[in-house]
């Protein structure tokens, strides 16, 4: 495993979908631009790129998601991460900002992986195609709410795409890994905080463990 080797911080948010993921990193981001002077990147991935592209194609599309074998999606996602890492994540973090990246590896592999033996082995794929580019945030928030209430807030918000990752069993597994990793060794700087409560609340808990690895004080969210 390679630790980020460069000055700046790497930080990934992680979640199933509608854990609020979203609307706490569109905060953060108001906030680190209105109270600090670092030099910021915020990022998502898949990415907007060729492969994020693809990929996106494929989980929208039932029929194809179900055409594509699961090692196959796991590479594509590895392949998409590589370009993004040597572009635009290594470049900031040389420079020593601080990069907030929407989904990273951690994501595609919790997703993917149907058994915890799987998990790692969509772990060492990873590694091996992204090879010297492969880097472990410093700091991986997962948000945590059940499946369950992911189903509810999916009714709620009247979401019509038929995402192939948004089914029930898939976000209960991906869940579940997830929770393995953040207790695992083996996949270290995972913090795991409740995505129940109200947005500012929230928003506190993930400001304080950034704080807590940038060694920094800011003002009152």
């Amino acid at each position: 495993m390679i630790k980020n080797p460069w000055p700046g911080k790497f930080v990934v948010i992680e979640g199933i979908d509608y854990c609020g993921k979203g609307t706490q990193i569109n905060r953060l981001k108001k906030y680190l631009l209105a109270y600090t002077n670092l030099k910021l990147l915020f990022t998502k991935e898949p990415t907007d790129g060729y492969y994020g592209k693809c990929i996106r194609e494929i989980i929208e599309n039932k029929k194809l998601f179900d055409d594509v074998s699961a090692s196959s999606l796991q590479t594509l996602y590895a392949v998409d991460s590589r370009e993004h890492v040597i572009g635009s994540i290594i470049p900031m973090l040389q420079e020593g900002g601080l990069v907030v990246c929407d989904r990273y590896r951690t994501s595609s592999v919790a997703y993917g992986a149907t058994s915890f033996e799987q998990l790692a082995q969509y772990y060492i794929l990873n590694e091996t195609i992204l090879k010297e580019s492969f880097i472990w945030p410093d700091l991986i928030i997962f948000i945590d709410i059940t499946a369950e209430e992911a189903m509810k807030r999916k009714i709620k918000a009247e979401r019509l795409v038929d995402d192939s990752l948004e089914r029930e069993e898939v976000l209960v597994r991906a869940r579940e890994n997830y929770l393995f990793m953040s207790e695992s060794e083996h996949f270290p700087n995972f913090k795991v905080i409740s995505g129940y409560g109200n947005e500012r609340s929230i928003f506190k808990k993930i400001l304080f463990e950034l704080e807590s690895l940038l060694g920094t004080n800011t003002k009152e969210a």
